[in-house]
């Protein structure tokens, strides 16, 4: 045993090591972890006795804490693949020391032969278990029938299936999900799509998972079209889509690959829409609508600097924008205080011979009246209206809510010699006010300390 882990060991046995989670209850899982970390070098042999002796003080030291802790370091090694061989040890000292390993046990042993392609020994783990009479569970077999599976060793997994189903079992999503993603990885879509009905007509609903599985194996086959139409019932279910499936040979149409984007940003996901995008370059041709999901998707995430840089790309891929980039462009520069910049793209807008709406100034005016800019604010509520653009009920409701944060408030409910805000919209352009311009007006008179 290391040094370090020689200390570590010492301390814990003299209960003088600080605890380094939030909840005590975790200290040993920490302990054990620092542990396999110091000793990953380690000789096989003097691994064993490092092992032993984690065993040993679990189980006498430790006993009043119960012989769950033990378990926990068993667990943990048999989750790491590369530690089975310490897991089988660990799991051999449980028994001479009397503790009874139970299904979850060997469960989590099973798992970590199978994970790292060892399925003949887990089936050995597995029939010792039942000799043991622990009675295998539906978990126990799901293992077995994945590493099976990953192995293609398809005739072996049947029977592993024909046994669950005798025993009365009832298959899960788990199952029948790995057989679909087992089937499809070898290109047996026809068998994959008999198990998906399978699934249907036991009530099981395919999940992403499953469409994912399929959406691959019909790319695996050619069979590109098929694809593309689980891709749309994936997105009209709302569904995740696994962007590996992409990066394959499946090319979405524009309108197809507009939704994805959305869908993915929607998701949180847009380094992967980035990594999609770039792969997908060479062989699809970005329209503007499709390019606006992705500008959009990465500034409601405050990706700004990748949005820019998809800008410049768009540009010098011949791209013509159009007023919705800009427009999502500067949302992104104001989200982020940067209005200054918003105010320089609106001008670059100008300088492309396109025209601002109301949107931009919207957009750049609430960013103004956030930062308490209200003068600035006033001078583009000036400047929209000599262009001849006509203030919405957001206008309005945007520059009173401004308004209502400043120390002057009544006197500057109004701009230049205009009527009351609330007065104009209504008389001079026939706008409704909406809740949340009343909401903006009750927080000025609340602020004011008058009633309404």
């Amino acid at each position: 045993m290391s040094a370090p882990a020689r200390l570590l060991l010492i301390r814990v046995i003299d209960q003088k090591l600080p605890v380094l989670f939030g909840d005590s209850n975790k200290k040993h899982i920490e302990i054990v972890t620092a542990m396999l970390n110091l000793n990953v070098e380690t000789e096989d042999a003097v691994r064993i006795q490092l092992f032993d002796m984690l065993v040993h003080v679990y189980c006498t030291q430790f006993k009043n804490a119960g012989l769950q802790l033990a378990l926990d370091v068993f667990r943990l090694l048999a989750d790491r693949g590369a530690l089975v061989e310490d897991a089988i040890g660990l799991f051999s000292k449980m028994e001479e020391l009397g503790v009874c390993p139970n299904v979850v046990t060997y469960n989590n042993l099973i798992h970590g032969l199978c994970k790292r392609g060892d399925v003949d020994n887990a089936f050995f783990y597995k029939q010792k278990m039942i000799q043991n009479g622990v009675d295998p569970s539906l978990v126990t077999y799901s293992v077995l029938i994945n590493g099976l599976m990953k192995l293609n060793r398809l005739d072996q997994a049947n029977c592993v299936l024909k046994e669950i189903t005798d025993k009365g079992f009832v298959l899960n999503e788990i199952v029948y999900n790995t057989l679909i993603g087992g089937y499809c990885k070898i290109g047996d879509i026809s068998e994959a799509l008999k198990i998906k009905d399978e699934m249907m007509t036991a009530g099981i609903t395919p999940n992403s998972v499953t469409f994912n599985s399929l959406i691959q194996g019909f790319c695996k086959i050619d069979q590109v079209e098929e694809g593309e139409q689980l891709l749309e019932e994936m997105l009209s279910r709302g569904l995740v889509v696994n962007a590996e499936m992409l990066l394959l040979n499946l090319k979405p149409g524009d309108a197809l690959m507009t939704t994805l984007i959305a869908a993915l940003c929607k998701e949180c996901k847009c380094l992967e829409v980035v990594e999609i995008w770039s792969k997908l370059e060479k062989g699809f041709a970005p329209n503007i609508v499709t390019s606006n999901a992705l500008i959009h998707g990465l500034c409601e995430a405050d990706k700004m600097q990748d949005a820019v840089k998809l800008l410049k790309e768009m540009v010098n891929n011949g791209l013509a924008l159009d007023r919705i980039t800009y427009n999502t462009l500067i949302l992104g520069c104001c989200k982020q205080g940067k209005v200054e910049e918003g105010v320089r793209l609106r001008d670059e807008m100008i300088n492309q011979g396109m025209h601002p709406d109301i949107v931009t100034y919207n957009l750049l005016m609430h960013g103004l009246c956030i930062m308490g800019k209200m003068a600035e604010a006033e001078n583009l509520w000036n400047e929209l209206k000599e262009i001849g653009l006509v203030p919405d009920v957001v206008t309005h409701t945007i520059m009173i809510d401004g308004y209502s944060k400043t120390d002057k408030i009544e006197e500057k409910l109004r701009i230049g010699l205009n009527p009351c805000l609330i007065d104009e919209m209504r008389m001079e352009e026939g706008l409704v006010p909406d809740s949340f311009c009343y909401t903006a007006l009750i927080g000025r008179h609340c602020k004011l300390g008058v009633d309404g």
